[in-house]
């Protein structure tokens, strides 16, 4: 009964996060494997041979990592809510913040160390755009899935980075 409860939940929350993220900016193009969801990360209209060209692709690339990454969130934090579990959606806030430090905090290490670059911006975006994939998936490891056989909410989120 009580799974059936936690499915039944599941589904809602997938289906009121799915309604709430078609509003929001399109995700990248992607391919499904089983459960597993994987990202085109790129942009295809860029000749990138300029270093304006680069930085307008890592742009487009950042836009297109951060549309998953609020996917995903929007899901595991409508989980939570869902679940009227205040304590772990709490900790789970309490984490987006860390991780929210965490990317800055790395992006501007790597920007310093750049410092003198002309990729430098590039290099800064592409280590933020790293770290968000990473953090997607585990979030989606700890927040959209289950320890039993209940399905995740979410397909799992692989990245695919094409220059």
């Amino acid at each position: 009964m009580i799974q059936l409860n936690f499915r039944l939940i599941s589904i809602a929350v997938l289906l009121v996060s799915t309604v709430s993220c078609l509003a929001a900016e399109p995700l990248p193009s992607s391919i499904m494997t089983g459960n597993v969801q994987t990202f085109a990360i790129s942009c295809p209209d860029n000749p990138q041979q300029t270093t304006i060209d680069m930085n307008n692709c890592i742009s487009t690339k950042l836009d297109a990592v951060k549309s998953v990454e609020k996917k995903y969130v929007s899901v595991a934090r409508s989980r939570l809510s869902a679940e009227k579990n205040n304590q772990a959606l709490g900790a789970f806030e309490k984490e987006n913040q860390a991780w929210d430090r965490l990317i800055e905090a790395s992006s501007q290490a790597t920007y310093a160390y750049w410092r003198e670059g002309t990729l430098r911006g590039l290099k800064a975006t592409d280590r933020e755009i790293a770290l968000i994939e990473l953090r997607i998936h585990e979030q989606w490891q700890n927040w959209i899935g289950y320890e039993d056989s209940t399905p995740p909410l979410l397909p799992e989120p692989r990245f695919n980075n094409i220059e």
